[in-house]
């Protein structure tokens, strides 16, 4: 009598003999051994069923069934209140004794616990207590079916029914589990606003899973300050998951980033001069241990109790990408950094170029190390071209494998191929294959881009944290509004000589008709490729959707935006291609008379034909405004020998030749001399000179007209000038033109922006000089203006252009943004800057939030560029509400709109122009010159939201974030934890003893459902965790919000019965196996060369293993290998290359057949093994670490 555990039932069992008769033995047992608690029927059965189940295959527990099932043993169970009574009786033939005391039938009471126990043998005394046993046995409830059943269920069960713990221990258990133990709060909530917050606690989760993170938040929305909060982390030891210590790698905690040049100061102010990060007040301090100029700096973090803790390393992103992978390796950059940031990574979309290709030699220790570095990409624009963009991305911090996704069963590629084709298909028929489209979008969106990207927009972030266009950091509420630009016209000035100006607008369009370029043919291929190539993404995935323009038609296009900026511009650009034709024209009238007397004397016509190539050579070359020009659109087509390209144009121009292709200039004179081609390539040269001729003509006539433009000195005809600037030896003149623009701003300047801190963009350094000239000379002469005025009589405006080094740049941030860059010492020295002037070369990724208003002086047709520039100023921390200005040139834009309209006649496909070059309509909208011009008109009054949203393409939108519900969740349950609960890890050291329970632990909260927490792995990787709620037959997936219920909930009154709880955990496991394992074990199957390559290995396997040839545990390698591979058709070549270099393979005709089948084998193992792929254990598993009713 008491309470007994099976433990203690296994030191008597063997005392019960053979042959022992019916109610050999009885018990009557109390219901819980806890003197304190009283737990009802139903949770006694239950913890019954709990010890039960844990020796559900002990052969205790098959004789404990017999001797119940037999009746030799009947147990009753006394439940009409606490039975703290510890009496065992014997009796037998001549001889009884009792023991009376405090041993409960466990095998604690029996052996470990200090009790007190008396043995009684007087036989009036053991009649009582058998008298009273007897009495108590009638008073008691027969369970010996329930027992019965109890171990039927157990044994059926197993170890899945669980430990008993607390509602309060097994929150703690779960939320542990679910965090992977990283529930330690974020240090930074005073200066991170709420949804910075989340996406710092979202990266981390994904960083841990998936080795990176692609941060891709809108301009100004706190992407940088994100990325130092998890470096902090991380460095000061909060992140231990991924400290290389814990897997034998004895190292100090580093990490590197990786940062366009102009945006090292800005992340060196962070961490080593500001107090936002590592601050002083908090005992950390950064010194510097190493400087490479200005292009790579090691700092060492320090703390004033604990030493050194780590270190910090700012590389410019120039200079890494000059790097090759030796001097990668050489400098062990993989090895001696665990974490690292690239800012602006969306200059690794390109996965031809050298840095993405640098990028990736980082992922790793080495080649013998399984651990994987820790990535975090910055960048607003993680999606230019086409969806294969956010891929290459992807690719920077994934194994060769993808195996994160693999293990999750997700076959990233095989996603991405396959919205390719759909897409491919729903432009030829749209409403046939949208339904299809959007699917796919939305599989890769969940799959894939919401396991890796953090992608929050402008607007998202406005409507879903802002309140009344503020949004609360910490305790501060700072302004964060979405800044609604105005307009800007200047058709109004147009009285007295400013007339000139719309005449001169007027007539262009009619010159610009005549202007054929034809000079850029003689050494250019004539063409440049637009839109999308294989070549310019990704060479096996991209969308090959490009179009060859001729250059000229390009050039007055580009010419026709010059004019959209200013006058200065587009004089400036016209007169150095005027300068360029007379040069060409000069040369080719100085040679023609001579090759004309020459013609029959082969030897000296070809000295005079080699001569003029190599000095019109030298005057194209001299000064190439045209390659200037293309940079801001595409680049030409084919490669050529330049001198050829210039001498075979001739002849064409002389008669419609088609020329073969000539490797050396001998070869084209043999030619030219043996078809007797001499006149031809006359006539041809002559031709040319006659176009270029017409070209000056019609160029000389617009200078002429725009020399109309400029003001006059008085009383003289000579030009105004304004200042001059130093091109090589020349000195260009900025001249003072009746300019209506200009006048606009001299009037915003004197009255709107009067004493505002402001910064005018521009897309052309010309406009931004001419503008810093006039500004300069205007300014002292006006009398509201004069706080502009330094003491020493120097302005307070500033002029920045690519033209400018990394430091003079730094220092014109400083100056004219000394808050925001703390550098409040350059700016007392240097004088601060009221109004700075700036090409785009400024406009992305720093931070000028000093000034409170931007003007755009000319509008990009990439809208995005917009948002860039505003994005500088407009961010949040900036306490004062953002004026934005937008210049709209409207007569301006007619000029470029009949460009265009010629432009159409040639180029069939007039979208690929307008959508995927500058962004105005998506690529795959339906484009019209008239639809064009519209939207090129609403960019000057999009807000910056707007102008987002009229930026992204199709695919962009198709794919556009938000906070996933599950992220939202977890935030706020980490937030419970933390400032609701202020549990600390200290709190959390009760739960050790049961981290690690092969079993689920249980409660009871008397929900009325089960719920259950469900781990999904594949071999050691955790893949994947779920919250299952079982609520009659239906099964349903839930968030981690419901853990919460653990903590608030009170004890039960009711329990489920065994039926009904076996019931629901039957489902639960159910579901976890069919549908949760499912979803994780999905994979792409096996296609082309790896699904011929397994088929071998399926089919020679036995007759090796056989043989002894090999082991299986290669083949079965080798197999998973194939299995988890995915492969570029590049890579694929690759790989069949190296299976017949290592003799695997061989030719039979122009197949590729079985050559050896071990070298396959090791040919396949040492191929994949560089990969160093850590998870080929492909075994998929769950486990569901706690439930509760």
């Amino acid at each position: 009598m008491g309470y007994f555990y099976l433990s203690g039932w296994d030191l008597i069992d063997e005392g019960i003999p053979p042959t022992a008769p019916k109610d050999f033995l009885r018990l009557v047992i109390g219901n819980s051994p806890d003197t304190e608690l009283n737990i009802s029927k139903e949770e006694f059965k239950l913890r019954l069923l709990e010890e039960v189940s844990q020796y559900s295959n002990s052969d205790t527990l098959e004789k404990l069934y017999t001797l119940l099932k037999e009746e030799i043993v009947k147990i009753r169970a006394y439940t009409q209140g606490k039975l703290h009574s510890k009496l065992y009786l014997f009796k037998e033939p001549g001889k009884t004794l009792a023991i009376v005391g405090s041993s409960n039938l466990t095998s604690a009471g029996l052996t470990r616990n200090k009790e007190l126990n008396i043995m009684l043998q007087n036989v009036e005394t053991i009649l009582e207590l058998d008298k009273w046993f007897d009495e108590l046995w009638e008073e008691s409830e027969d369970i010996q079916e329930e027992i019965l059943q109890i171990i039927e269920t157990g044994k059926r069960m197993g170890k899945n029914f669980g430990k008993f713990v607390t509602p309060k221990q097994l929150f703690k258990l779960l939320v542990w589990k679910w965090f992977d133990g990283m529930i330690e709060p974020v240090e930074k909530k005073d200066i991170l606003a709420e949804f910075q917050l989340i996406g710092v606690v979202n990266a981390i989760r994904i960083i841990s899973e998936f080795s990176g993170v692609i941060i891709a938040d809108s301009v100004g929305l706190g992407k940088s300050f994100i990325g130092a909060t998890i470096i902090e982390e991380y460095i000061r030891g909060k992140l231990s998951n991924w400290d290389p210590n814990r897997f034998g790698i004895e190292k100090e905690r580093k990490a590197l980033l990786i940062l366009p040049p102009s945006l090292i100061p800005q992340w060196e102010y962070l961490f080593v001069s500001g107090e936002y990060f590592f601050s002083r007040s908090e005992g950390f301090y950064l010194k510097q241990i190493s400087s490479d100029s200005a292009r790579f700096k090691k700092y060492a973090v320090f703390h004033k109790t604990h030493g050194r803790i780590g270190e910090i390393a700012f590389l410019s992103m120039d200079k890494f990408s000059t790097y090759s992978q030796e001097d990668i390796m050489n400098m062990e950059l993989n090895y001696e950094y665990d974490l690292i940031l690239i800012d602006e990574a969306h200059r690794l979309r390109n996965r031809a170029t050298k840095r993405w290709r640098n990028a990736r030699i980082l992922r790793f220790k080495g080649r013998s190390s399984s651990y994987q570095n820790k990535f975090i990409l910055l960048t607003a624009t993680p999606l230019n071209n086409t969806i294969w963009d956010i891929y290459n991305l992807i690719r920077v911090f994934s194994d060769d494998f993808f195996s994160a996704f693999k293990s999750r069963g997700i076959n990233i590629t095989q996603l991405f191929t396959e919205f390719k084709e759909i897409k491919k298909k729903w432009k030829e028929d749209p409403l046939k294959y949208e339904a299809q489209l959007q699917r796919i979008a939305q599989k890769i969106k969940e799959e894939v881009l919401d396991n890796v990207m953090i992608l929050r927009t402008r607007k998202y972030i406005l409507q879903t944290f802002g309140k009344d266009g503020k949004i609360k950091i910490g305790e501060r509420e700072l302004i964060f509004q979405d800044p609604k630009p105005e307009r800007v016209t200047y058709k109004e000035i147009a009285g007295g000589p400013y007339q000139r100006y719309w005449e001169f607008l007027r007539v262009l369009p009619e010159y610009f008709k005549k202007l054929e370029f034809e000079y850029v043919n003689l050494y250019t291929s004539g063409y440049i490729v637009l839109g999308s190539t294989p070549e310019e993404t990704t060479p096996d995935h991209a969308e090959e959707e490009f179009i060859k323009v001729s250059l000229s038609s390009i050039l007055k296009l580009l010419l026709a935006k010059r004019i959209e900026s200013s006058i200065f511009a587009f004089e400036r650009t016209l007169n150095k291609m005027y300068t360029k034709n007379q040069l060409v024209y000069t040369t080719l009238k100085k040679y023609l008379p001579k090759l004309k007397v020459a013609k029959n004397n082969r030897a000296e016509f070809d000295r005079y034909v080699l001569s003029l190539g190599e000095d019109l050579l030298q005057v194209l070359g001299k000064e190439d405004i045209e390659s200037s020009l293309l940079e801001e659109l595409g680049e030409e087509t084919g490669t050529y020998n330049t001198k050829l390209k210039m001498l075979s144009t001739f002849v064409e121009n002389g008669a419609q030749i088609q020329l073969p292709e000539f490797k050396t200039t001998e070869e084209f004179l043999q030619y030219i001399h043996k078809k007797h081609l001499e006149q031809v390539l006359i006539r041809g040269i002559t031709t040319v000179s006659t176009k270029v001729k017409s070209d000056i003509t019609v160029m000389k006539a617009i200078l002429s007209k725009l020399d109309e433009l400029k003001v006059r000195k008085p009383n003289s005809d000579e030009p105004e000038v304004l200042d001059h600037i130093t091109e090589e030896t020349e000195k260009v003149p900025i001249y003072t033109y009746y300019d209506p623009k200009l006048e606009r701003l001299k009037e915003i300047a004197k009255t709107e922006f009067l004493r505002r801190k402001y910064i005018i963009f521009t897309q052309y350094k010309d406009t931004a000089k001419y503008l810093y000239a006039a500004l300069k000379q205007w300014i002292p002469h006006q009398v509201v203006l004069q706080y502009l005025v330094q003491q020493d009589g120097g302005l307070k405006i500033g002029l920045v252009t690519g033209e400018l080094d990394v430091e003079q740049k730094e220092r014109m941030i400083k100056r004219f943004a000394p808050i925001a860059n703390n550098s409040r010492d350059v700016a007392e020295a240097h004088g601060e800057i009221e109004i700075l002037i700036s090409t785009d070369s400024l406009s992305e990724g720093v931070n000028l939030q000093d000034a409170d208003a931007v003007i755009n002086y000319d509008l990009p047709w990439n809208p995005m560029v917009i948002v860039q520039r505003v994005g500088r100023v407009s961010r949040i921390g900036n306490e004062k509400e953002v004026i934005v200005k937008n210049f709209f040139p409207a007569d301006e834009i007619e000029i470029t709109l009949g460009v265009l309209s010629k432009l159409r006649e040639k180029i069939k496909d007039i979208t690929i122009l307008l959508g995927k070059e500058f962004q105005i309509l998506s690529s795959d909208e339906d484009v019209s010159l008239e639809t064009f011009g519209e939207k090129l008109k609403s960019l000057a009054e999009l807000s910056l939201s707007q102008l987002e949203e009229t930026s992204q393409s199709e695919e962009f939108k198709l794919i556009k974030g938000g906070i996933p519900k599950d992220v939202v969740e977890e935030f706020e349950l980490l937030d419970y934890i933390q400032n609701e609960l202020e549990l600390t890890k200290k709190d959390f050291e009760e739960i050790k003893p049961i981290l690690h329970l092969a079993r689920p632990a249980y409660t009871f909260l008397n929900t009325g459902k089960l719920f259950g927490m469900v781990e999904i792995k594949r071999g050691k990787r955790i893949t994947g965790k779920k919250i299952l709620v079982v609520e009659e037959d239906r099964v349903s997936e839930h968030g981690c919000s419901v853990l919460k219920q653990l903590w608030r909930e009170n004890h039960p009154t009711v329990t489920p019965s065994i039926h009904v709880l076996e019931k629901h955990l039957t489902a639960l496991h159910r579901y976890s196996k069919n549908t949760l394992l499912a979803k994780h074990s999905r994979g792409a199957p096996l296609r082309g060369f790896l699904a011929e390559l397994h088929g071998i290995l399926e089919q020679h396997t036995v007759q090796a293993i056989l043989t002894k040839e090999i082991t299986p545990d290669r083949v079965q390698l080798a197999k998973s290998y194939l299995s988890m591979a995915e492969l570029s058709p590049s890579e694929i070549k690759e790989f069949r290359e190296h299976l017949l270099k290592t003799g695997g393979l061989k030719m039979r005709g122009k197949k590729t057949v079985l050559a050896d089948f071990p070298k396959l084998v090791e040919g396949i193992i040492s191929y994949f093994s560089k990969f160093h792929s850590n998870t080929m254990d492909k075994h998929i598993y769950y486990k569901v670490v706690g439930w509760w009713w």
